[in-house]
């Protein structure tokens, strides 16, 4: 195994030219593996913050219609005044929450845009999240982007490339050979 190229798509740097973690595994480490799980340690790689950002680009135009129309159909054609706001974010939340929960729990794992990049959502034993935590590692993640990011900028110093969203929840975003 260790003389075999890497295709393309697995070479070092991601959408965005930055490098991909490396993942240094020991005899004794437990990575995602476990009985739930169809993957073993030689076939784990970290999603890079650059793949996780594609894949919820593509969730957001995926959501983006169904949410305005779901907000049309709760207030018709004046949607879009601003005492309606604070409706309109519930909306939304309600949505994006109820479509993490449902698509990362679900045996696929992930989402769309994830789907299409190749990655998924574990626990960190490589099972799946219950719908409580799929829901609300969606919901974390408004709160860690408010200081600057810095909850999800931590990705880039984690190991595990976990944002403060996913060791909250106890997830781990995965990329399958």
């Amino acid at each position: 195994m260790e003389n075999e190229e890497v295709p393309e798509f697995f070479q070092e740097r991601d959408l965005f030219g930055l490098e991909k973690p490396k993942v240094n595994l020991s005899e004794n480490e437990n990575i995602p593996n476990s009985e739930h799980a169809d993957i073993s340690q030689e076939d784990v790689i970290y999603a890079s913050l650059g793949s996780r950002t594609v894949a919820y680009l593509i969730d957001s135009l995926i959501l983006y219609f169904p949410v305005v129309l779901l907000d049309i159909v709760v207030w018709g054609s004046e949607y879009t005044r601003s005492d309606h706001q604070l409706g309109r974010i519930v909306v939304g939340l309600l949505v994006w929450s109820l479509y993490y929960g449902v698509m990362e729990s679900s045996s696929g794992q992930a989402t769309f845009g994830k789907k299409f990049l190749g990655l998924k959502v574990t626990d960190e034993n490589g099972g799946r999240l219950t719908f409580k935590n799929a829901a609300l590692r969606y919901i974390y993640v408004l709160f860690v982007i408010i200081p600057f990011c810095i909850g999800v900028w931590v990705m880039y110093k984690d190991e595990k490339t976990q944002g403060w969203h996913d060791k909250m929840v106890g997830a781990l975003v995965i990329r399958k050979k």
